[in-house]
């Protein structure tokens, strides 16, 4: 696909009407719309039962009705290794979640079997998205689902904005529904909220960095400013170094010349120690409960005490927590924490912990060849190609792989770098780069 035919592809993704668009693609815009409500909005049933998930579970069976063919050749490369964790997380749930629940304790979320299960029933219904938007998408279609998210990115930072300026003028803000409290956080020496419609600005920060790609990525400048301002309001450390990343790997995809890339580099270098700086200022990393750092290295080490009770095909999803007191690294640490249940708070020490070595290796293999893929479209792409380096250094602070945004990305991003003029087909995901590559 030539630049010039790209940009214009470009253009009418964000401008084609949403006349004749399928049922399951109006259900899945309007979970788009959604996606970043995951604590506000919520209807508690145990747990908080999301409005995206309704209309992605509905999405599904709509999605099958229209009778599309698959084309599943074109996607084994991707499919493969997803079919292979979930069927692992599902053999681990039996080996673990079901058998050993007697033994587990604690009570959250109904036990370990009952969390255990809803667990593997959400990254089926995840895994099932990401399908389904890699299917046969029309440009309109994109372009209602496309809008339905950066909408919905710029409501949730809406209320972020408000949140905070509500606090600094009379020290408290309106909590949506579903919101049980407002997280606070030290702006320099302002108190503020972080958390605006998730339940930590953790939870967002990683949201708001794929969102800001997403709109850069469509040339939306006004809707980057949203997402970066979204993020920068969470307060998420892993979200701020992984925005250094995201404009650091742009940069160097734009420039290839070495000199070009000592600005930058220096540029990078100083915000990072500045950030740094800041947070070792509040405390972060000072080896006390209230510390997050402190806090966040004994949830690894002990998720890695863990995994070596089960290293091949780990524990079971969702099953850290339960595990945890059996296994904990610093107990002094442990009793600090004040939440109901403990996460491994690293998402590579998440799937080790809780599907071992295999599922790492699986999920490893997929955002390799994820990856490739968005490279393969790369020259209209760049960003997007960027935001995979991104993810992978958020991902060293982060609660969870297992959380339907990001699976809506990987899906979106493969569509928007993949596009045929025509808009019939996602291109081949890396297959041609491969035969090329053996021939």
């Amino acid at each position: 696909m030539h630049s010039g035919a790209q940009n214009r592809l470009a253009s009418r993704v964000h401008t084609t009407g949403t006349a004749g668009t399928p049922a399951y693609i109006i259900l899945l815009g309007l979970g788009f719309l959604f996606l970043p409500f995951t604590k506000a909005l919520t209807i508690d049933v145990g747990f908080p039962l999301k409005i995206y998930e309704l209309l992605f579970t509905a999405t599904l069976p709509a999605f099958l009705l229209t009778r599309h063919p698959f084309h599943l050749k074109q996607k084994w490369p991707l499919l493969r290794p997803l079919i292979f964790a979930w069927l692992l997380a599902v053999g681990s749930f039996f080996a673990f979640s079901y058998v050993d629940a007697g033994h587990l304790g604690m009570d959250f979320r109904g036990g370990a079997t009952l969390d255990g299960l809803a667990r593997v029933a959400y990254l089926l219904l995840n895994l099932s998205i990401f399908f389904v938007i890699i299917g046969r998408p029309s440009l309109s279609a994109s372009s209602f689902l496309v809008n339905s998210w950066l909408i919905g990115c710029a409501i949730s930072v809406f209320y972020s904005v408000y949140c905070v300026f509500s606090y600094l003028i009379f020290g408290e803000a309106f909590l949506l529904p579903g919101l049980e409290r407002h997280q606070p956080g030290m702006f320099g020496p302002f108190l503020v909220t972080r958390s605006g419609t998730f339940e930590e600005g953790n939870f967002g920060g990683l949201y708001f960095l794929v969102s800001a790609a997403l709109a850069l990525h469509l040339r939306r400048p006004i809707f980057a400013t949203i997402a970066i301002v979204g993020l920068i309001l969470t307060q998420s450390t892993a979200a701020y170094f992984g925005l250094i990343m995201l404009f650091g790997a742009y940069y160097l995809l734009a420039n290839r010349n070495f000199f070009a890339l000592i600005p930058y580099f220096v540029t990078a270098c100083v915000a990072a120690f500045g950030l740094f700086v800041y947070f070792a200022e509040q405390g972060k990393f000072e080896a006390t409960g209230s510390a997050s750092g402190a806090v966040r290295f004994n949830e690894a080490m002990t998720g890695i005490n863990i995994w070596l009770t089960s290293p091949i095909y780990g524990v079971g999803l969702g099953q850290y927590g339960f595990h945890y007191f059996r296994n904990v690294w610093d107990m002094a640490l442990a009793d600090a924490v004040t939440s109901e249940r403990h996460i491994a708070a690293i998402v590579y020490v998440e799937i080790l912990s809780e599907l071992g070595i295999l599922g790492l290796l699986a999920f490893a293999l997929f955002w390799v060849r994820w990856a490739r893929a968005i490279k393969a479209g790369r020259s209209s792409g760049n960003i997007l190609y960027a935001s995979t380096f991104a993810i992978l250094v958020s991902f060293l602070a982060y609660p969870t792989f297992n959380i339907a945004f990001l699976w809506c990305y990987f899906g979106m991003a493969l569509v928007l770098v993949h596009y045929n003029i025509d808009g019939s087909r996602i291109a081949d995901v890396g297959l041609h780069q491969h035969r090329a590559r053996r021939n």
